[in-house]
């Protein structure tokens, strides 16, 4: 094999494959730079591993991968291994393992083991499929390592370069792996990289401490499109086993002891540091969603400071000069906007495209756009809720904030003022054949933030639009009402 800011339900079948730890305090964590994969499909990945000490000589290692876009992806397009090395060496593995339930990211962890003093490292592959071709290409998660002591302290980060350098040394002449009498490559998955591809004997310890090799076809079986994924996973399910017991060899290929390979269970507990890196991955993913916008038209009817109407332009508003791709590009615009005051003035123009007033745009996610009576009424809509017990909910009709449930079945809180057409006045006949012209430019649905009651911005709620026409009645009905919720 050559080394290369989701719906609740579906979240947490696939969290559940993750290995729970033992009830370890984490005393360090390291966590690999993020390194984006050339694009497989048409989607560009990014990858990452993390290794965590639990106590002074047990760690255990998670690989990481993700859709850059943040956009869910069909069961079976993203696979994973972790390994845990111990001096190059690998000590404990989870075996491949792909992504259901449509999800953005996907993830594999070890369990706690035990380490003499060396250095650790973490490492997995990544299996990626590709829907153009209909197999997997394969690649390497960047190496996670840190340095065992023989004292109770917390582990450090160590540079992996000095590591392969003198791993390479093992290499043959042309930078390929060492083979046995009978013709098989040999030596540390390590150098999988550096070799072009992972050796038939891979070098591990087994369950007794015992230094020896595993074949790579029973370590990693051969996974090249969703049908093997799928087979492999009904496999996993037919054992109670925790683990998949393979023969470990020596050179000469006899059996020389023991490995395990970890199989997770499905009611299996989250690590909290697990747990941790999957709620920065939310918000990292509701950072980057797309704010109230009018993708479809330039020009949006509004009215200015002063009571006049006009048009405000998309290209003034503060998001229009980024183009946020990745989650370095969402960290860069969330800090810009911290930089904003609660909201700037635009220029209002007429329909020539003449300056004629100023449009106040309020800053998303600014936690100055939570004031105390808006606090005040998040506390009074939670009051009302626990005396209203099962009864009806209120009328939160004319309320600025509402209760609601995002786009992943999380609980929060959505501003009127974020709907779209919110700063369009519906006070007479005119004006409400006004906003339900500009509801016609609009997709079916926009997607708005969801708040918590902090007023920070924890995930997406979806608005469907009305882009019917409204009969003559319809409108006399709307007249006077919040436009938010019309």
């Amino acid at each position: 094999m050559k080394a290369k800011r989701f719906s609740a339900l579906f979240l947490a079948l696939i969290l559940a494959l993750f290995l729970t730890a033992p009830a370890f305090a984490v005393i360090a964590t390291v966590e690999t730079p993020h390194v984006t994969l050339p694009s497989v499909g048409g989607i560009t990945y990014e990858t990452w591993a993390c290794l965590y000490q639990d106590s002074a000589n047990t760690f255990r290692g998670s690989t990481w991968v993700m859709n850059k876009s943040y956009e869910n992806l069909p069961d079976g397009y993203m696979g994973l291994t972790c390994d845990l090395y111990s001096d190059t060496r690998i000590y404990a593995s989870r075996p491949m393992g792909q992504n259901v339930g449509g999800i953005y990211f996907y993830s594999r962890a070890t369990s706690d083991a035990p380490v003499d003093p060396g250095t650790v490292y973490v490492r997995g592959q990544v299996a990626l499929y590709n829907r153009y071709t209909g197999v997997n290409e394969f690649y390497s998660t960047p190496i996670a390592s840190a340095v065992c002591t023989a004292g109770a302290y917390a582990a450090q980060s160590v540079p992996v370069e000095d590591t392969l350098a003198e791993l390479a040394l093992t290499l043959t002449a042309d930078g390929g792996y060492p083979v046995t009498a009978s013709g098989k490559t040999y030596g540390s998955a390590l150098l999988s990289d550096l070799a072009g591809e992972i050796p038939e004997l891979i070098a591990a310890v087994g369950i007794d401490g015992r230094e020896g090799y595993v074949l790579a076809n029973e370590l990693y079986p051969e996974m090249n499109g969703l049908a093997d994924a799928e087979a492999y996973a009904a496999y996993l399910k037919t054992t109670e086993d925790t683990y998949r017991a393979i023969p470990l060899y020596d050179l000469n290929e006899t059996v020389i002891g023991s490995f395990h390979v970890q199989i997770p269970s499905e009611d299996e507990e989250i690590p909290p540091e697990i747990q941790k890196t999957i709620d920065e991955l939310e918000a990292a993913r509701a950072r980057s969603a797309p704010l109230p916008n009018y993708p479809q038209t330039e020009l949006v009817p509004a009215v200015g400071t002063q009571g006049e109407n006009g048009y405000i332009r998309r290209s003034d508003y503060p998001s229009a000069q980024w183009d946020i791709q990745t989650l370095e590009d969402a960290a860069r615009y969330d800090e810009f906007l911290d930089t904003l005051p609660p909201y700037i003035l635009i220029p209002l123009y007429d329909e020539n495209g003449e300056v004629i007033g100023r449009f106040r745009l309020q800053i998303p996610g600014k936690d100055e756009e939570i004031s105390a009576e808006i606090q005040e009424t998040i506390h009074e809509l939670e009051a009302r809720k626990r005396e209203a017990g099962s009864s009806e909910p209120p009328d939160f009709l004319y309320m600025e904030v509402v209760p609601a449930r995002g786009t992943q079945g999380e609980d929060g809180y959505i501003r009127r003022s974020d709907f779209p057409g919110a700063h369009m006045p519906q006070r007479t006949r005119e004006e409400v054949r006004l906003y339900n012209e500009f509801l016609r430019t609009l997709p079916a649905y926009v997607l708005i933030p969801l708040y918590d009651e902090n007023g920070v911005v924890i995930g997406r709620f979806r608005v469907d639009v009305n882009n019917d026409s409204l009969s003559e009645e319809e409108i006399q009905r709307q007249v006077g009402r919040p436009a938010a919720f019309n």
